[in-house]
């Protein structure tokens, strides 16, 4: 191997050319960015009078991301003058291919609709103001909004207000100024011409700024609103009510049914014949509440001539709607539909059984034999009698009441048991001693053919077991409620289940009550017609209002609890 008398000097040469070529690297890590942008400056200037511009300039501290400025900038009173924008860095350029209206003035909010390049942190609170005139309109509404029937904050409603006039569509129009609730459901409107307008907030699932009657939640301020000074602190409550238009879809035929079909929920429904003569079919609203679906259970010919029938229908906001249909029923090879029967009892803590059957089609017939129950595998008790049973309008559901004396039914169980036992025993055995059997479960049973459909087919055996409860491990709740109404209605609520119901009462006493968690909520019907009505924007109908008591009171066994601060 040659050594190069050069050797030591290349070597020298490339460690120091790969020292100079190296790069400086940033330590990974640190701190995230978090700071939002800074508007710098603006043209026009916030609150700028007499502006004819068609173009807007905003200059930001850092390089900006404007993806989300089309769904988030809103423009107030509504425009729709289509616009574009244009990032450069810093620099947002927004351009609009229309003039604005005269003497007009405006409010750009761009909630999160700009954001830096980086780490997308909005910026906060953008709101430019101009005017087209010599002055800029300065009134302004603020409030909160909140659900009506469990008083929590609502996020992101549209709050709008709209141009009075006598042809306004809450339906069809935009509103002229709108704003958005914030986290804590609380909301402001700046810059209003003062003039006369209506107020209505709603859910805008769909971000086109556009009341959607049978989809969305909303509130409303009833009247008209004439702004003529600031309006601060406006409570407005929200509730989910279909308030579209009430309206018959269809009447036909459907397989060996005929079908009445509206366009939304129908709470309650009515039917008479045309002529007093004619006999009514058996009757149904469907799973989804909004069809009312005929049985022919008055064996009418196949395809013979039309039975003229009277519809009266009620929607949730109790409007009426009255129809004439001729029903005709057409010949089909479809099989009826299965009869589906649910049985739910539930033993009261003062040991009272309520029973509730429900059926999948009306029942014709009901065979109260069939229904007992049975006192272990001795002997049985009917359900059942005509005092303490009630069926609904269409005979779909049916609800019963039984007063079960545990202590009876234990004594009678254990006297066959002892009678049984000595009977197969020598008569003169004096060693036998009873032990009586505890009672602390039965079973209803509806035996199988209990129900009788209309369309002649029978229930399948459904047995259900009950069990004691003992009172040593109940409670007793003690509400004093003060209020100065003549009409209301008191939910008393463990979990998410109303377990008690009461009109009227101030002084309540809640006996036997199982331990947990309760709330009250309270109907107030304000007009003491005897029903509580929700809103109305169809009828300008402020709801009636709810009050929700806002403790939660702990109840255990052996307790007495007295509640006295209910007040409203």
């Amino acid at each position: 191997m040659i050594k190069s008398p050069f050797f030591p000097f290349l070597v020298f040469i490339i460690f120091q050319s790969l020292n100079f070529c190296a790069s400086p690297i940033n330590p990974s890590g640190g701190p995230k960015d978090t700071i939002p942008p800074i508007l710098l400056e603006s043209t026009p200037i916030h609150k700028t009078i007499n502006f004819g511009d068609r173009e807007f300039e905003l200059i930001f501290d850092e390089k900006m991301n404007g993806d989300k400025l089309k769904t988030n900038l809103s423009i107030t009173p509504t425009t729709e003058i289509k616009y574009s924008y244009l990032i450069k860095k810093n620099k947002v350029i927004i351009k609009f291919e229309e003039d604005f209206e005269d003497s007009t003035t405006y409010t750009f909010n761009f909630f999160n609709g700009l954001t830096d390049a980086t780490e997308k942190n909005p910026v906060e609170n953008l709101i430019l103001a101009f005017s087209t005139g010599s002055y800029i309109d300065s009134l302004r509404i603020t409030g909160e909004v909140t659900d009506l029937l469990t008083n929590q904050s609502q996020k992101n409603f549209l709050v709008g207000l709209y141009l009075y006039t006598d042809t306004l569509n809450f339906y069809t129009d935009k509103p002229r100024y709108f704003s958005t609730t914030n986290g804590d459901g609380q909301f402001t409107i700046d810059n209003i011409k003062n003039d006369k307008y209506r107020l209505l907030l709603f859910q805008d699932e769909n971000k086109n700024a556009l009341f959607d009657p049978s989809t969305e939640s909303h509130g409303f301020i009833p009247g008209i609103i004439d702004l003529q000074s600031n309006i601060d602190s406006l409570h407005i409550y929200t509730q989910f009510i279909d308030v579209s238009d009430f309206k018959l879809i269809s009447s036909r035929p459907f397989g060996r049914y005929y079908d009445i079909r509206y366009n939304k929920e129908v709470i309650s429904y009515d039917l008479s014949p045309l002529t007093e003569s004619d006999s009514l079919p058996a009757s149904m609203l469907n799973e989804e509440k909004n069809t009312i679906r005929l049985f022919n259970s008055i064996d009418l010919p196949f395809e013979s001539d039309s039975v003229g029938i009277i519809v009266t229908a009620k929607d949730t906001l109790k409007t009426a709607l009255i129809d004439t249909v001729y029903v005709l029923f057409n010949e089909s090879s479809r099989k009826a539909d299965e009869l589906i029967v649910k049985h739910t009892p539930k033993l009261d803590p003062s040991q009272e059984i309520h029973g509730l059957v429900s059926f999948s089609k009306p029942i014709s017939t009901l065979n109260k034999d069939l229904l007992y129950i049975g006192i272990d595998s001795i002997y049985a008790i009917p359900v059942l009698a005509d005092s303490n049973f009630q069926w609904n309008y269409n005979k779909t559901l049916l609800t019963y009441r039984i007063s079960f004396d545990w202590q009876l039914y234990s004594d009678t169980l254990n006297h066959y048991l002892h009678q049984a036992i000595r009977d197969t025993l020598p008569e003169n055995d004096s060693t036998f001693q009873f032990t009586p059997r505890p009672f602390n479960t039965t079973n209803i049973v509806l035996e199988q053919g209990s129900f009788i459909s209309v369309e002649q087919d029978s229930s399948e055996l459904i047995s259900s077991k009950i069990k004691k409860i003992n009172t040593s491990d109940l409670g007793v709740l003690f509400l004093n409620i003060q209020t100065d109404y003549t009409s209301f209605f008191v939910d008393v609520i463990k979990g998410k289940d109303v377990v008690r119901q009461f009109k009227n009462e101030k002084n309540i006493t809640l006996s036997a009550m199982q331990p947990g968690t309760y709330t009250f909520k309270i109907y107030i019907d304000t007009n003491n017609d005897g029903v509580w009505l929700p809103g109305n924007i169809v009828t300008d109908t402020e709801p009636e209002p709810v009050y929700l008591y806002p403790n939660r009171t702990e109840l255990r066994a052996n307790w007495e609890v007295t509640i006295d601060d209910i007040s409203f």
